[in-house]
């Protein structure tokens, strides 16, 4: 992908977004940002929502009520967005190509367009030359880089990554966490990561969101201030690691009514910090198009500090 043509983000905003599924609400209230070329990390207890929301983004779920904001940074231009979940989902009667090939279904592309942004994702991601492999020749790492291939080919504004590199080893993980990096320090799109690896969120992400409740809720947000490119034995992430888990302690035992509260008004328990600033640590799916409403808007996103 030339630089010219390569995507600069989407802006996301969730107000007060409430899921019902199967006659339960997963999400109450929810609100959350995605700046263009950020990435965000969900963490949270399992069962709190997280994947919800990403479906959610992706349209996927409907929305018993709250707004949810897609806008590509290109003006004029409705949000592109792909999904990539935690497992690599390849069809096996087709070609790694062809996989790729299929994350532009549905896309009126002439042909060479298509050959052409097949070869880039492939190369995006390291698997020119296995092309023409079938999926079971894959190691799971070079599945999962496939399957990052077919997210890249839609050319996305916003990458929606559900655990997506979970069921590989500690050191597959590591490699495919900086795979990523290089191709979003590359093409620029905005990412949200759900993950259950604290130490995963705190070198991905610059930005974290702690959820908790049920109905599930934005407890807290982090923002993570430790420069680019990061080593992994920095021990300002070894201290984020360290809060983050405490947050998600507290995660599991306050009431999620509290998750509600205004900006500017007290929490009812285990308030953190103020209100007014942030948690500093020092130094392939349609969607609706921008502006769409699934009801009325709300309050803001709750923000604490360390």
């Amino acid at each position: 992908m030339s630089r010219r043509e390569a995507c600069r983000g989407a802006w996301v905003r969730v107000r007060d977004l409430t899921v019902r599924l199967g006659g339960q609400c997963i999400l109450q209230e929810l609100s959350c940002d995605v700046e263009p070329g950020q990435v965000v990390a969900l963490v949270g207890p399992s069962g709190t929502g997280k994947s919800t929301l990403l479906r959610a983004l992706a349209g996927l779920v409907p929305a018993a009520g709250g707004q949810v904001e897609l806008r590509a940074a290109v003006s004029g231009r409705q949000a592109r967005v792909a999904v990539m979940f935690q497992e690599p989902r390849l069809l096996p009667w087709l070609r790694v190509a062809g996989n790729v090939a299929f994350g532009l279904t549905g896309t009126a592309l002439p042909e060479p367009e298509r050959e052409r942004r097949v070869q880039e994702a492939l190369e995006a991601v390291g698997l020119a030359d296995r092309a023409q492999a079938w999926p079971r020749e894959l190691s799971g790492g070079m599945a999962q880089r496939a399957a990052l291939a077919r997210a890249l080919v839609r050319r996305p504004d916003l990458l929606l990554l559900d655990e997506p590199f979970s069921a590989v080893d500690a050191l597959t993980r590591m490699h495919l966490q900086d795979h990523l990096l290089a191709v979003w320090a590359r093409h620029g799109f905005s990412a949200v990561l759900v993950t259950h690896d604290v130490d995963e969120a705190a070198y991905l992400a610059d930005r974290i969101y702690v959820l908790a409740g049920c109905p599930a809720a934005v407890r807290h947000q982090v923002t993570v201030d430790v420069p680019r490119p990061r080593d992994r034995g920095d021990p300002r992430l070894a201290a984020l690691r360290a809060r983050l888990l405490a947050l998600l302690a507290q995660a599991y035992d306050r009431p999620a009514a509290s998750a509600a509260a205004p900006v500017g008004e007290a929490r009812p328990s285990g308030r953190i910090g103020d209100d007014r600033h942030d948690d500093h640590i020092p130094a392939g799916a349609a969607v609706p198009p921008f502006g769409t409403r699934v009801g009325r808007a709300g309050r803001a996103v709750r923000r604490e500090s360390l």
